[in-house]
């Protein structure tokens, strides 16, 4: 069944708090020190931007942990759309000298997520 793009964009509206709330104390409890939460306050909704130290830890262990996390998700039609969402408050997919934009870096944590939610299952 295929989703349509304002239905995906109302599940990912709902599923975000709470997938950015487990996700947040699942680092907190695995990664603690080894990660940076940047906060900004605009009224009621903040901003948060996510940027782990990789010199200390690997990508795939982040991705692992996000393949986990989202066993407890329904993300069908809109994961792409997550992962988009996670590129733009962290740093995971960055690359110094490749392309850089949001829709390249949510596909590389898409293949990566997806890499590991086969292991997990």
């Amino acid at each position: 069944m295929k989703i349509n793009k304002k239905r995906a964009q109302v599940r990912l509206r709902d599923c975000w708090p709470n997938f950015l709330r487990d996700f947040l104390k699942e680092i907190q409890k695995s990664y603690s020190g080894k990660y940076q939460v940047i906060r900004n306050y605009k009224g009621y909704h903040g901003e948060v931007h996510i940027t782990f130290n990789f010199e200390v830890i690997e990508c795939k262990d982040i991705y692992a942990l996000l393949a986990r996390i989202l066993e407890r998700y329904d993300t069908k039609g809109f994961l792409n759309m997550l992962t988009e969402k996670l590129a733009e408050i962290s740093n995971l997919a960055f690359r110094k000298s490749k392309l850089n934009d949001i829709q390249t870096r949510g596909r590389s944590i898409y293949r990566g997520i997806n890499r590991y939610r086969a292991m997990t299952i």
